[in-house]
This record gives structure tokens, C-alpha cells and sequence, in this order.
């Protein structure tokens, strides 16, 4: 399951902010499925599934299990200049908000099912933004805004 929910997370914000979105301005280059330690484009976006965290699950016991995927989605803006870079900064986090909460329709009720194990998405909150900014090299500044979603699964064992 966590390798569909990035992809269907990488899938939909490329149409929604990324290259093929239909904004003018400040579309997001690159969008990729880790968070890697260089980053060569001037507006990126990393997803990471964290933890996977089982709810209510005893060994031997109840079924079906709910699981919780702890999810990242890591936005990288570079602009020197530190008040503009922190105005592009809300403004491509407002999208990916817009994005969240009114279209990202297509994670609710995916269904995976391999070996006999169905795992469904129930649903997903946003769980936290978390914003920075620092020095990338002489003359660069990244500008980051980094959202924590919670994706809950059932998993049943058929």
C-alpha cells in the first residue's frame, strides 16, 4: 500500500501544481517518490511514507486490522530572496492544500490485494505544515514547507 499511495500522491500533484497543472506561474518541476539529499530544480516536491503503525491489531486475535501511514510531502522552493521566496512559498502551499482537501479524491477506497490480504484507504487527514528556511549554497535559500498526512487502512485477511 505505501508504494500506491505515493504514487497516486506523485500522480495527482503533478496534474494539480506540478508540470501539467494549469497555473502560470511557479509550477512545481520535479516531484519524486523520496526526499533526496540535492535537489537540482528551483521548486520541488519529495513523498515519503514514514511509519506504519497498526491500530488495532492483536496477534491472534482481531480482524480486521487498521493500520495508519504516517506520510510526508516535502516542498523545496529555492529563491534568495527571502521575503518573495516565503510569498511563492504560501502561495504553492495553498495549492497543495487546495489539492488536499477538495481533489485528492483518489486515495479514498484504493484497494490493494496481494496473497490474500486486502488493504483498503478508509481515509486521510493532514495531520501538521511545518515551514523552515535556510542557506542552500552562497546565494541560495530554500524556502520549505513540509506536510505530515495520516492515511488509515483496513487490512483483511480473506
Amino acid at each position: 500500500m505505501r508504494a500506491k499511495i505515493i504514487e497516486i500522491l506523485r500522480s495527482d500533484l503533478k496534474s494539480s501544481v506540478g508540470v501539467d497543472s494549469s497555473y502560470n506561474t511557479l509550477k512545481v518541476e520535479e516531484i519524486q517518490e523520496r526526499i533526496p539529499d540535492i535537489v537540482g530544480t528551483n521548486i520541488f516536491i519529495g513523498i515519503e511514507v514514514q511509519t506504519n503503525s497498526p491500530i488495532s491489531a492483536e496477534i491472534g486475535g482481531f480482524v480486521p486490522v487498521i493500520y495508519e501511514y504516517d506520510v510526508i510531502i516535502a516542498l523545496l522552493l529555492k529563491n534568495a530572496d527571502i521575503p518573495g521566496g516565503q510569498a511563492d512559498l504560501d502561495t504553492v502551499s495553498r495549492r497543495i492544500l487546495k489539492y488536499l482537501y477538495g481533489g485528492a479524491d483518489n486515495l479514498n477506497g484504493t484497494t490493494v490485494t496481494e496473497d490474500d490480504v486486502t488493504e483498503c484507504i478508509q481515509g486521510f487527514s493532514l495531520e501538521s505544515i511545518s515551514y523552515t528556511s535556510g542557506e542552500l549554497k552562497a546565494s541560495e535559500v530554500g524556502h520549505i514547507a513540509v506536510f505530515g498526512l495520516n492515511v488509515k487502512t483496513n487490512l483483511n485477511f480473506n
